[in-house]
């Protein structure tokens, strides 16, 4: 009885450490929900789960923004400005910036000031600052969220590469461009909203993000920047604008969950788009492009109008099972239907001079020139043997017409 008893008792005081503790840690206790606050610019501290700040005042619990002392602060060497320099003295894991210090406006943080910083977990910029300088929180790797304010229209370069935990962050609406590597090597970002005022986007600034799964690149982005979504191995959906002119080097390379792609032009638009090189081209990797919302696949005639196909632009379309190309178009790039692997026809209704082999790896058996044998062999002596090693025959307009369903068909002899 005595040995009962006693167990008794202990189990009773496990049970109160487990509820005490419970209650100190934030858990629930049974029949008890605590509310989740989601949002991005909130930060895990204090008796919240996390802060969600309002004029500097937490909505939730009434906590005051309380600006983290000890940091360095000084007159930046570079920009002649009031910015925070480091961490100084300052042993907080999460930070609050302050916008004054000793009666000067801290206009914000300069080059490399937490670089490789391994305690910074959450950083608050507040309103005002317009300043961020170049690496200033790269291989802070301990760094989950940061929260940027509208004040700042500038990102640097290489702002928060390598912080390979962080997963929360609003960029601010109003900068002009996503600059080289900023985002490089975040693995833990999963998704982030491009502001629609943004024109550039330079290279490796979405490198070896692993979970990225969906990007929309807005309307007015002319270029995509070498190795800028290099290594996103999650990216499945890319969304693509008409302002969209050119693609370098490795812009996709290795984007191998990559199925959909939606351009939001026409497809002589596209056609316009310069790709330097395959690793480039998402309609290597995509399963389906969609142009104007409609998936190109069977058989595609392009429109009057269009004057050339540059380089890699209709390459790797599976789906394609014939092309017409119209007179209007004077030149076909090197590999500009690589790798379509269903087309069989090809219309070329012009004088169309073409790269030294515009269709490897494809199965095209019958190209169609409207020009006699004659006049066709003046512009496609330089093409027309790459074609024909890969098992392709040239018919020529005084052997072939369309039929009543505008197919083409050799006449009878």
């Amino acid at each position: 009885m005595k040995h009962y008893m006693k167990l008794i008792a202990i189990l009773a005081v496990l049970f109160t450490m487990l509820t005490l503790n419970a209650c100190q840690t934030g858990m629930p206790t049974e029949g008890e929900t605590k509310p989740a606050f989601v949002n991005p610019h909130s930060i895990e501290t204090g008796d919240c789960l996390v802060h969600t700040l309002e004029n500097e005042v937490c909505a939730t619990c009434g906590w005051e923004y309380q600006v983290s002392e000890g940091l360095e602060i000084g007159v930046d060497t570079y920009s002649g400005q009031y910015l925070v320099l480091g961490r100084g003295e300052c042993t907080d894991t999460q930070i609050y910036l302050p916008t004054t210090h000793d009666g000067n406006t801290v206009m914000g943080v300069a080059i490399g000031a937490f670089t490789g910083d391994e305690t910074l977990t959450h950083v608050v910029i507040p309103e005002g600052m317009t300043v961020i300088g170049d690496s200033a929180f790269s291989r802070c790797n301990r760094l989950v969220s940061v929260e940027l304010p509208s004040t700042v229209q500038t990102l640097n370069r290489a702002l928060f590469e390598g912080c390979f935990r962080l997963t929360d962050i609003v960029l601010p609406e109003g900068i002009t461009s996503i600059p080289d590597s900023l985002f490089s090597g975040c693995s833990s970002l999963k998704s982030i909203t491009i502001p629609s005022t943004v024109t550039n986007l330079h290279g490796w600034a979405f490198k070896k993000c692993l979970r990225l799964t969906e990007i929309t690149i807005p309307e007015g982005v002319t270029e995509i920047g070498n190795g800028a979504f290099e290594g996103c191995r999650d990216l499945t959906t890319l969304h693509l604008p008409k302002t969209l002119t050119t693609l370098s080097g490795t812009t996709f390379k290795d984007c191998e969950s990559l199925t959909d792609v939606h351009y939001s032009g026409n497809i002589a638009q596209w056609c316009s788009v310069r790709i330097d090189f395959q690793d480039a081209s998402p309609t290597m990797l995509a399963e389906n492009f969609y142009v104007e919302g409609a998936r190109i696949e069977g058989d595609i005639t392009l429109p009057e109008g269009i004057t050339a196909i540059g380089s890699f632009t209709l390459a790797g379309l599976r789906n394609v099972t014939s092309v017409t190309v119209p007179a209007s178009v004077a030149s076909i790039g090197d590999n500009a239907f690589k790798d379509c692997e269903k087309l069989a026809y090809l219309v070329l209704q012009g004088s169309t001079h073409a790269g030294s082999n515009p269709f490897p790896n494809t199965a095209v058996k019958h190209i169609y020139l409207t020009d006699t044998r004659e006049d066709a062999l003046s512009y496609i002596a330089y093409w027309a043997g790459a074609c024909k090693s890969a098992g392709a025959e040239f018919h020529y307009g005084d052997a072939w017409e369309y039929d009543e369903n505008g197919v083409p068909q050799l006449k009878e002899e």
